[in-house]
């Protein structure tokens, strides 16, 4: 269980640290997009991303030599567009991407098999938080409707045991 809470952060997300390949291939992925977005800066517009690809978004009409056009903005006010000089560094990306999903795939069902070998125990803790939870919603419930607590009698006092013969 140990490894499975060091490879998920506290957001949910699979860590850095989770194995050398997750570390290896996000680096490549990082490197790349800041190759890539050194480059854009060069251009006119604004750094952006259509379909997966880093480009440059720009004011319809607006011409750029060699480049290649991905798309517009719902309105049409904008255009993508991904200069020729982005091109092969996008599919090397694109491909970076890829590698790094595997690696992290990879790693997932590493911990999906380790979590089998407990399955019981977290079965009965999932159970065990959940009855706490909707406790603690029963809790919150009645102090904000300012219930106040029952306060029950022994069933001893309420009825007496008889007496006598019959």
């Amino acid at each position: 269980m140990r490894d499975i809470t060091a490879a998920i952060n506290e957001d949910g997300e699979l860590a850095e640290g989770s194995s050398e390949q997750v570390r290896t291939t996000r680096g490549k992925v990082r490197a790349i997009t800041s190759r890539i977005n050194n480059i854009l800066k060069g251009y006119p517009g604004e750094a952006s991303e259509k379909s997966g690809r880093l480009c440059i978004t720009v004011p319809a009409g607006t011409r750029i030599n060699n480049g290649v056009m991905l798309g517009s903005s719902v309105g049409g006010g904008m255009t993508y567009i991904e200069p020729a000089q982005v091109v092969s560094a996008n599919n090397e990306l694109l491909a970076a991407r890829a590698e790094a999903m595997a690696a992290e795939e990879a790693v997932l069902w590493e911990l999906s098999g380790r979590l089998m070998g407990c399955l019981e125990d977290v079965e009965t803790a999932f159970s065990v938080v959940g009855w706490l939870d909707v406790l603690s919603a029963k809790v919150r419930f009645g102090l904000w409707m300012g219930a106040v607590l029952p306060q029950f009698t022994p069933w001893e006092d309420v009825f007496h045991k008889r007496g006598g013969s019959a």
